[in-house]
């Protein structure tokens, strides 16, 4: 019963952290386990870690994600995602 937890240390501005979390997402969904999962990430540079907290990505990631996840994962707001 106790959930899965992921550390991803060096995390820069989130992007691979969120990642991570769409994969796990995806795997779990497949699979149709309801599973609880806790990801923590962690850098030493606090400018980076604030960037990741904001969760705002540049519209340049629609070129980089699939179609169907950009809209499964992530909404638009103010032009960036």
């Amino acid at each position: 019963d106790e959930p899965v937890r992921i550390w991803h240390a060096c995390c820069a501005t989130g992007e691979e952290a969120y990642s991570v979390a769409m994969l796990i997402l995806e795997y779990l969904e497949e699979r149709h386990l309801q599973t609880r999962v806790q990801i923590f990430a962690t850098d030493l540079d606090e400018a980076a870690i604030n960037q990741a907290r904001a969760g705002i990505y540049a519209p340049t990631i629609e070129a980089e994600i699939e179609q169907a996840w950009l809209h499964k994962y992530f909404s638009r707001h103010n032009g960036n995602y």
